[in-house]
Formats: C-alpha cells, structure tokens, sequence
C-alpha cells in the first residue's frame, strides 16, 4: 500500500479544505472587525467561547490534511498558520477580545483564507463559470461594505445614537451610499479622520463598484450571449426569405424551427460541441448521451464496447419540425433514425397511420443491412429531436471488427424474411 504521507489530495479532499479555509476566512472577515468596533462585546464569555470553538473545528479540521503529500517547509508554514489560528487563546487565557490585542492578532491570518475562494468555485462542476464569478462577488461585495461600516463605528461615526444596533444599521447605511458614491449628506462626517476616512471609502467605491458592475455587465453578456447569436441568425434567414420572396405558408415554419431550436437548446449545436473535443472525449461522451439508444436496437444487441463505441461516435444530430417527411415509401434507405424528443408517424399508401413513435424508439434499422427500399412513409407529427446513423458509418464500423460483420450479415439473412412494421421502415 503507499504511504499515507505521499500519498496526494484527492479532488474531493481539497474541496473540503478549501471550504473549510473559506468559512474560516468569512468568520474572521466579520467577527474580527465587529470586536474592534464593538468593545462591549469582548466581555461577552459565551459568544467568545462559541466564536472560539467555530475558529478550532474550520481551522484545525484544515491541519488534518497537512501531512497529506509530500512535506516541505512550506507545508510546515500552512500548518503553523492553521494551528494559530484553530488554537483557542482567547478560551485558554481566559481572556477578553478587546484588550488582549495578541490574541486576535492571529485571527486576522483567515484572512488570507478568503484567496482560496475562486479556487473552490472552480472546483464546482455543477457551477457555471459566469454563476461562479457572480457568487465570488456576492461574498466578497458584503465583506467589503462591512469592513468599512465597521471602520465608520471605530472613528466614532454617527456617535449621536445611543442604540447600538441603530448604529450598526446607519453604519452599514453609510458604507454603502458611500461606496456606491451616491450618499445623500443624511450621515456626515465631522472630524478630520472620519472625513479623510470618508475620502478613502469614497475612492475605493469609484474603483470597487465599477470593476463590481462591469464584470455583473460582462456576465450578463455572456449569459444572453447564445440567444443574441440565434437572433442574429434569425435576422440573415428573414433578410434572405425576404430577398427570395419566400411565400408566408413556408416563412412560417422557417420561423417555428427557429423559435423551436431556441426553446429545445438555446441555440447551442452538438456538431460544433463535439466537434471541439478531442476524438477520444468526444466517444466517451456520446458513449454517455446515446448508449441506451443503441441497446435497444435488435442488430446491435451482440456488438461489443468497442462496436458500440464507435458507432455513437458517427451519430449526426437532426431537427424535425411538424409535418416533414423523414423517408418516404419506395425511396432507397441508407440510414437509421433514433427518436430522442418528438412523435413520428407511420403512414401507410392512403396516408393513414400505421403507428406512432416516441422518445426512444428508432426505425429505419433494416437500411443498415440491406439496399431494399422504404416500405412505409414516416412523418413528423411534432416537433422531433434526431440522431442518423448511416450505412456508410456504419459499413466502415463493420468492416474494423470482423465477427460483428459477420453476425449483422446473418441477421440480416434471417430478418428479411420475418421484419414488421415500422422495424424495417
């Protein structure tokens, strides 16, 4: 077995060191500033108790990875800072946040906690990258206003109220009309340090709310970037029908695919998706989207993984709106359809119907093995998501593994004779 003390975090582990160090980070973000401004609170045992315990198990619950990986003095310097901080001074001195300034001096080091916080959004595979940024600045934006509604108490702000949650409330009332820069003059400030304190806030709200508002305007960008897109390609299909004088009957079902296109998938396409990732990525993934797909088809049922593997791959997606004719009795069939969404029917001469397909069903499977042609006519009855899989593809899978060759041969010997409606549409 490896030796634990070489062995390295896992993903999942470093997750959990790293939300740790963050709530750390957060409690002393606003505890810390609190105690400052707050002087009557150092004497409060119970709440120092509490805060004491919550810094030890965040804090010291970090230092059990430490020996995790390989040692070196760095290592030895994050698990020095973790014990500084998860020690609880405050509990084994038996004393008094506000005038023991040593003891909550190495509180202040969970500070540097709160850089580890991109890092854990990241971490998130379930977050979008934009939602990321958006909660990195939801818990940093607060942090801030607090910070300086708290310096705000410290100088003496607002001292004509006797209440202290009051104080608190205007304080933080303060600090946000005046980073904002939109203060309406109903809290000033009236010594020198809290109008050179003043100044400083004032300055950094230019600076800090306007990077907040451009990433916020950014992300929304970026969030309507996909429909923006489908907007713009609808406005090049309406020049172009506009210019052909495409008749209204068939404008309209330009237009429904589109409206369709967005609802369904927001405009995102699995050719241009797949076509990004590296051969290998893009098989496991289809291998994930379209496995059960194939199980269910009667010939495919002896192939192997690898079979399977790489006939997903050479699945091509396809949209269906009301109406369209997918393959018409008699034309010559050369590929298979799988229903991912949508209703297909099965005409027959009189255009009755024969049948109705859905969500995971397929037909088709016979053009695969044979050059027979259709023998019924199948129709969109609304709209239908697609995968094709076509004999091509499918010939030059085959012919990469022998025994799946010869056993799809025979099946199609034997099934010629006994196929149904719709499986040898």
């Amino acid at each position: 077995m490896p030796n634990r003390a070489l062995t390295a975090l896992t993903a999942r582990q470093q997750a959990s060191l790293d939300l740790l160090r963050v709530l750390a980070g957060v409690l002393a973000g606003i505890w810390l500033p609190f105690v400052i401004s707050h002087s009557s609170i150092g004497h409060d045992r119970a709440l120092s108790l509490a805060v004491d315990m919550a810094f030890l198990v965040l804090a010291g619950a970090s230092t059990t990875f430490a020996f995790r990986g390989r040692l070196s003095w760095r290592r030895w310097l994050r698990l020095a800072r973790d014990l500084a901080i998860a020690l609880p001074l405050w509990t084994i001195f038996n004393a008094e946040y506000s005038t023991h300034w040593w003891l909550w001096a190495c509180k202040i080091l969970a500070l540097l906690y709160l850089g580890r916080l991109a890092a854990l959004l990241t971490r998130i595979d379930a977050l979008p990258p934009s939602a990321g940024r958006l909660l990195l600045l939801a818990v940093v934006m607060p942090l801030c206003v607090w910070w300086a509604a708290t310096g705000w108490l410290v100088l003496g702000g607002d001292s004509g109220t006797t209440d202290a949650r009051m104080r608190l409330v205007r304080a933080i009332y303060w600090a946000i009309a005046t980073l904002a820069t939109v203060g309406y003059g109903d809290i000033v400030p009236k010594t020198i340090p809290q109008m050179l304190y003043a100044c400083c806030i004032m300055i950094s709200g230019v600076a800090f709310f306007g990077y907040i508002l451009s990433n916020i305007a950014t992300l929304m960008l970026r969030l309507d970037a996909a429909k923006q897109h489908q907007e713009e390609m609808r406005d090049r299909v309406e020049y172009f029908m506009h210019y052909h004088a495409v008749p209204p009957v068939l404008r309209q079902r330009v237009r429904a695919y589109f409206k369709y296109l967005w609802s369904s998938r927001h405009g995102y396409d699995d050719v241009e998706v797949f076509e990004s990732l590296p051969r290998n990525l893009r098989a496991d993934l289809a291998l994930h989207l379209h496995r059960d797909l194939l199980a269910k088809v009667p010939v495919l049922k002896d192939a192997g993984p690898e079979v399977i593997r790489d006939l997903v791959i050479t699945l091509r997606p396809m949209v269906c709106v009301p109406g369209d004719i997918v393959c018409r009795k008699g034309a010559p069939g050369d590929e298979m359809y799988f229903i991912v969404h949508g209703e297909i029917e099965v005409l027959d001469d009189n255009d009755g119907v024969l049948a109705r397909l859905h969500d995971g069903d397929f037909f088709g499977e016979m053009a695969l093995l044979t050059d027979n042609p259709r023998n019924a006519t199948a129709r969109t009855a609304t709209f239908c998501d697609l995968y094709v899989l076509d004999r091509k593809s499918f010939k030059q899978v085959a012919i990469r593994h022998p025994v799946f060759h010869s056993s799809i041969d025979e099946k199609a010997r034997n099934r010629l004779s006994t196929s149904t409606l719709p499986t040898v549409l």
